[in-house]
């Protein structure tokens, strides 16, 4: 707030009086000296001058300049903490120091105290400023009111416990507040006491059906119970009164898509993000809508067998949201094809930048490039992917045999071996390594592989074609 002028004036000339001249202006000044410099009371003219003017930057440097002659000063310290404070965030620490001060001298003044608390809550330190409130609410002759400004700071602080108790502590004084029963519904609600939030919000809706802070708490609570379709009907009924507010529109919004109408709801997020473009929330649910509608067409186009159809549709997603990763990984499968390697491992690759640290996305990329016949990459891929997954079956089958294919068979053996470790009674473990072993002249192994297959499997084609090749390599017609 600003300060009036006249008054401001006659209390800092009345406290510079009592404190008198100051000491570096004493009779050791010369009388050039004094003609040229400023005194401390000039110095301080001139800050509040610029201070009323509303030249916080040049009122704050000449206080600054004045507060080693003044240093205890109420009225310097606490217009020097305003000029702080107005640079919002990344003045609040300055501007608690000097109220601070400012409050050590007069620990009655609201307004400082009031400031005070709104710096540090600013700042996240929430438990000083609670201190502060409590024991402005526990001193003699506080105010009703303390006791809500106490319960509003506890509620900031995330302790409920102590905000619910201070709530009712203000409204056995003042029931009729219906702020503060709002504020005490909420501190139920986030306590997950749903039915003692739900009845404040009703004491306050009977008095006064339109408080749109209650109507938009009860639909909040009546969504968090699943009782969408009342949560929805006070939400219309806040975006009547209030179209412009934006808690009434998302609330409204996220019913919607819980209520599986994500059409509605994706016209509601897209106005709602173009207001506010970076609400993590807002983004959230238009990501989620989205994902419902194409989820929703998804699901036609698969009933009909229409795949081309479904690609185009994931194309769409991804044209929307280059950054949809179940898009990517959609795309990425229709694609993994000898014919449509390339793009299948552009999608994988594209996935796995953006999502480094997922090992699904590792394997997809890895799939694509043995596709592909690259096969160096792919085998760092696997195993890659196997550091986090080492007892995957599938993942071993897939590197041993690109390592075969990559004339790698010493080490396809190694990886056919664990394979054979985790399950012995893998018939696929066992044909590749036979097959491992036959491409490194390990013929006598090679067979007693295929002749354990043939056990179980007579007539299993891939263990009796390669036990042939190995006979007839091995001069056994």
């Amino acid at each position: 707030m600003r300060f009036k002028p006249a008054s401001a004036v006659c209390a800092i000339i009345l406290a510079f009086v009592s404190v008198g001249s100051a000491p570096a202006y004493s009779g050791q000044t010369s009388s050039a000296e004094t003609k040229t410099q400023p005194s401390p009371l000039q110095i301080v003219q001139t800050a509040h001058t610029y201070f009323v003017k509303g030249d916080y930057d040049s009122a704050r440097r000449y206080y600054l300049e004045a507060l080693s002659s003044f240093p205890k000063n109420f009225d310097i310290l606490r217009n020097l903490a305003f000029c702080y404070f107005v640079r919002g965030p990344r003045g609040y620490a300055e501007a608690a120091k000097y109220y601070s001060q400012a409050r050590a001298l007069s620990p009655q003044s609201s307004e400082v105290t009031n400031q005070l608390v709104k710096c540090l809550q600013g700042l996240h330190r929430h438990a000083e400023a609670t201190a502060i409130l409590r024991s402005v609410a526990e001193s003699p002759n506080a105010p009703p009111e303390a006791w809500k400004n106490l319960a509003k700071g506890y509620d900031a602080a995330d302790m409920l416990t102590e905000a619910e108790a201070a709530y009712d502590a203000y409204l056995q004084r003042n029931p009729s507040d219906l702020e503060a029963r709002t504020g005490l519904g909420n501190v139920f609600g986030r306590h997950e006491e749903y039915g003692p939030a739900l009845e404040q919000f009703r004491i306050v809706l009977s008095s006064s059906p339109n408080f749109l802070p209650a109507l938009l708490g009860m639909a909040k609570i009546l969504s968090w119970r699943n009782q969408f379709d009342a949560s929805l009907e006070l939400y219309d009924r806040a975006v009547r009164l209030a179209p412009d507010n934006g808690e009434a529109a998302s609330g409204k919004a996220f019913v919607l898509l819980w209520l599986d109408r994500p059409e509605e709801a994706q016209t509601l997020f897209e106005k709602l993000h173009r207001r506010f473009p970076r609400d993590a929330d807002i983004t959230r649910g238009l990501d989620a809508a989205i994902a419902a509608v194409s989820e929703r067409q998804m699901t036609v186009a698969r009933r009909s067998g229409n795949l081309s159809r479904v690609e185009a549709l994931y194309r769409q997603r991804l044209a929307s949201n280059p950054r949809d990763l179940e898009a990517l990984r959609a795309l990425a499968a229709v694609t993994a094809t000898p014919e449509r390697c390339v793009e299948s491992v552009d999608f994988s690759r594209r996935a796995t930048e953006l999502s480094p640290g997922d090992p699904s996305f590792e394997l997809l990329l890895a799939e694509s490039l043995a596709l592909c016949q690259q096969y160096s990459e792919s085998v760092a891929r696997y195993q890659k992917y196997l550091e986090s997954n080492p007892k995957a079956e599938g993942a071993l089958y897939d590197l041993g045999t690109t390592l075969e294919r990559a004339r790698r068979p010493a080490e396809a053996i190694e990886v056919f071996r664990k394979l054979l470790e985790l399950d012995p009674n893998s018939v696929d473990g066992a044909l590749g390594l036979a097959e491992a072993l036959a491409a490194t002249g390990n013929y006598q192994e090679a067979l007693l592989r295929y002749d354990q297959v043939l056990k179980t499997s007579p007539s299993n084609y891939d263990a009796l074609q390669g036990k042939a090749f190995v006979l007839y390599w091995t001069d056994h017609f």
